[in-house]
């Protein structure tokens, strides 16, 4: 049995009956019984009869005691495969992405859809043009799903193109993605610049992330720089010096902040008065350095950080949040994908999500700013 090699003996059974049923049987038509199954696969009966609890649960076959087991009348709808390429057991995992997923999964219930979690290799740190979820690709071959909401995977021709060719649509986080949303560096920037310049903040550095978050080939946090450039000009004030702009170090990788943060402190005796972070994982090793260094904030330096909503991610004293609510990408992710469905998108289209600025008072945050999410046709730019 050659072809089962790579996932649980009984899900790769199920998956060639469910191959079997829709290539070549008909609704109501018998399958054979458990010891038959058993004995072509050369798997146990206890392995079969899971595949068979599979196919039931998923509502492709009905089971009758007594009877055996029968192709449905009615063959289940395709589900909707949510993709994450991205291996969501490593403990920095990215928050956003995931909430991002659980979200999508539940806004697409409550509209009727059922919906499939596909989930890659790769590590927080890691970036790949080529898909590491093999299930994923092999669903596609198969016709296993209906639609594609890509959370967190970059759009290469492989499968993207496959997609194409069977009418499949994809909506994705990332500009890549000819339907998608993402981050909009200007509002971003242009917000966290505008605080500390009302707070009377002059001296103002960058911690960020030099390499691309939307393509391996993008250097989006670079497009954060240059945005952060055209922030400080606009609010009439000077450049950094180059110490005070820190993009080495990856958000995922351990006290990837505590060490940017430290290094941009101690390279000049001048020290800078405001602090743009552009990640909250970076932030929160940033904020253990500070505190090390016994740094009076906001006093002696104000501090501007990019935020999730929701997250576990503590702020041990008074910064300014640049928040971002999973739940509003993840419904807009959704909206777009139904609108697709319905054939209502004809165009490529990008959204972009929405930042809410938050000043944190003592204890509790009180909201001063939202901005409106920014939408461009990509068709008619």
């Amino acid at each position: 049995m050659s072809e089962l090699n790579r996932h649980p003996l009984y899900r790769q059974v199920a998956g060639l009956l469910r191959d079997e049923i829709v290539r070549r049987m008909k609704p109501g038509e018998k399958l054979e019984s458990e010891d038959r199954l058993s004995k072509r696969f050369d798997v146990s009966v206890i392995t079969t009869r899971e595949a068979l609890r599979i196919l039931a649960s998923e509502g492709w076959v009905v089971r009758r005691q007594g009877k055996g087991t029968f192709v449905a009348e009615k063959r289940p709808e395709k589900p909707v495969a949510v993709l994450i390429d991205r291996d969501v057991s490593h403990p920095r995992a990215s928050y956003f992405f995931l909430r991002v997923a659980r979200e999508v999964k539940a806004f697409l219930e409550d509209a009727g859809r059922t919906v499939r979690l596909y989930t890659g290799q790769l590590m927080p740190n890691e970036d790949s043009t080529e898909l590491t979820c093999r299930e994923f690709l092999e669903d596609l071959e198969a016709d296993r799903f209906s639609g594609v909401i890509a959370v967190y995977a970059f759009p290469h021709p492989g499968w993207t193109g496959r997609l194409r060719e069977k009418g499949i649509p994809l909506v994705g986080i990332g500009r890549r993605h000819e339907y998608s949303v993402d981050s909009d560096p200007e509002a971003f920037m242009k917000a966290a610049v505008a605080q500390l310049r009302e707070a009377g903040r002059k001296r103002i550095a960058l911690m960020g992330w030099e390499r691309g978050q939307s393509d391996p080939g993008e250097n989006t946090d670079r497009t954060f720089y240059r945005a952060f450039l055209d922030a400080l000009e606009a609010n009439g004030l000077s450049l950094p010096p180059p110490e005070w702009v820190r993009e080495d170090l990856h958000p995922a990788l351990n006290a990837a902040g505590w060490e940017e943060f430290k290094d941009l402190w101690i390279s000049r005796r001048e020290k800078p008065d405001g602090l743009v972070i552009t990640d909250d994982f970076l932030f929160r090793d940033a904020a253990t350095a500070m505190i090390e260094l016994d740094i009076g904030i906001p006093d002696t330096l104000m501090v501007v950080t990019h935020s999730n909503r929701g997250s576990d991610i503590l702020h041990p004293f008074p910064v300014i949040r640049i928040e971002v609510d999973p739940n509003e990408v993840a419904l807009t992710l959704a909206e777009m994908f139904l609108e697709l469905m319905h054939g209502n998108q004809p165009k490529p289209c990008s959204h972009a999500y929405p930042y809410h600025v938050v000043r944190e008072e003592g204890d509790a945050p009180v909201p001063a700013l939202n901005l409106s999410t920014k939408n461009t046709n990509k068709a008619n730019p």
